[in-house]
């Protein structure tokens, strides 16, 4: 093919061209029989479909990006979708999907029903007054492309959990800010406690 020359693209023979994230749900898909799509996009699959709906529902999927899909589905998915070419990854519990910005707090973890797998493509910072324990209890697993920043004891439960590290983990410790700063009226520089004339 000569520089410059648009790349083409090969769909299979009776499969759907969806060129936006699909993401599939029991409401989404109770329609659908025997389906075959080809996506360019991320694709999720939530942990509210039942093997034996997506069985009857997807005839084949092909993905050029990403698929998140519970491990429940495992065994039905992999007769729809070759996941030796496709990257396909299996989470439990709850999908928690940060694209964005969100501070995990204590509260949604106090909502949460079982387990959860926290997936993060944006930024997620923990805040400090979440249990490293709860976070090692409850998150089922870690799956980081963007950045989690929380506390040294939270970071162990974090790796712990890591499936996929392949963003940035960080130390959210606040850093202690320079203690001497100058008063520009009177020439006074405030160090620590004292105040000293020069």
């Amino acid at each position: 093919m000569r520089a410059g020359t648009p790349g083409m693209t090969v769909i299979p023979a009776g499969y759907e061209y969806i060129d936006q994230e699909l993401a599939l749900r029991t409401n989404s898909i109770q329609a659908w029989s025997d389906r075959k799509v080809y996506c360019t996009e991320r694709v999720l699959v939530y942990e509210d479909v039942e093997p034996d709906m997506l069985d009857g529902a997807l005839g084949g999927l092909v993905s050029r990006e990403m698929v998140l899909c519970p491990t429940s589905l495992n065994t039905v998915f992999t007769q729809k979708c070759d996941t030796l070419t496709t990257k396909v990854h299996f989470y439990e519990g709850s999908l928690w999907l940060v694209e964005n910005e969100m501070i995990l707090r204590p509260a949604r973890f106090a909502y949460l029903q079982g387990s959860a797998s926290l997936c993060v493509i944006g930024s997620v910072e923990i805040a400090a007054d979440v249990d490293p324990q709860i976070l090692f209890e409850r998150l089922a697993g870690v799956y980081n492309w963007g950045e989690i920043s929380c506390r040294p004891e939270q970071m162990d439960a974090i790796e712990a959990k890591m499936v996929v590290n392949e963003g940035e983990l960080a130390d959210s410790t606040p850093k202690e800010e320079d203690n001497q700063e100058e008063d520009k009226e009177d020439g006074t520089y405030k160090i620590n406690v004292g105040n000293f004339k020069l």
